[in-house]
């Protein structure tokens, strides 16, 4: 009897300590894309980057051109993130052209839709990919923020399906940008 008891006490012991070690690990967000940007309004920062996506055509003898979309945060009255709403700065050049660019107000899920199709194509993982170089005439980059850091992504280091993923990103963005 003495020997169940003490294998019913570690039982529950040991059920004890994982469902702790669970709870623990439910709470920790080491992965958290938002943690850098607190950061950095906390401290009082303007123009803070939450997703940067830019092409740029490759390969030409002529000065190259390019398109980029830069989502930025925006604060609430309070002075945090806002999850509403964020900006959106979209740049062109056509190479021999000057730059132009012109601003949006678009819904804050941009932003979380951006980082789903980061996470759907593994783009926190590219850095290990081979170098393929530029593809189809234009070189891609996407940075976004993960943990504490901005990571970078290029179609330098990409996998078989990257241009496929930079494809997604951009029609997404562009899904916001208003019909002229």
């Amino acid at each position: 009897m003495k020997k169940i008891k003490t294998a019913w006490l570690t039982i529950l012991i040991f059920a004890l300590v994982l469902v702790t070690c669970a709870c623990a690990c439910a709470n920790e967000s080491p992965e958290d894309p938002l943690e850098l940007v607190n950061q950095l309004i906390e401290g009082g920062n303007e123009d803070v980057m939450l997703f940067d996506y830019f092409r740029q055509v490759v390969g030409t003898e002529e000065q190259q051109g390019y398109y980029e979309i830069v989502l930025y945060a925006m604060t609430d009255e309070e002075g945090k993130l806002s999850d509403e709403e964020v900006r959106m700065d979209v740049y062109t050049d056509g190479g021999l052209r000057s730059e132009k660019m012109v601003s949006y107000s678009v819904p804050y899920e941009a932003f979380t839709k951006a980082m789903e199709i980061a996470d759907e194509y593994e783009m926190k993982t590219w850095e290990d990919e081979e170098d393929l170089g530029a593809l189809d005439g234009c070189s891609y980059v996407c940075k976004f923020p993960y943990a504490s850091k901005y990571h970078r992504v290029s179609s330098d280091w990409m996998p078989d399906n990257g241009v496929e993923a930079f494809n997604a990103i951009l029609e997404m963005l562009q899904s916001y940008i208003p019909a002229s």
